[in-house]
């Protein structure tokens, strides 16, 4: 099974790196051109399908994944962690 996910049209090698890349993605897209920065993230569940899990991969479980993380990164921000 690939452990290739797709963000942005592009394959990324590693769950991790995947679910980092698709939400960085994200934050340059919501904040046309620059990145927007962790404690102005609104409307997370957006995120869902920004990166495309492999075939034999659960999507949802991934989706669930991105979103979590970029929830826990969001809190640190706030936190000014």
């Amino acid at each position: 099974m690939s452990t290739q996910h797709q963000v942005g049209g592009t394959l990324i090698e590693g769950r991790q790196r995947a679910i980092e890349a698709a939400i960085e993605w994200w934050a340059t897209a919501c904040g046309t051109q620059r990145a927007v920065s962790p404690e102005q993230w609104d409307g997370l569940e957006m995120l869902r399908g920004w990166c495309v899990a492999p075939e034999g991969e659960d999507q949802d479980a991934l989706d669930s994944e991105v979103i979590a993380t970029a929830e826990a990164l969001r809190a640190r921000a706030i936190k000014g962690e």
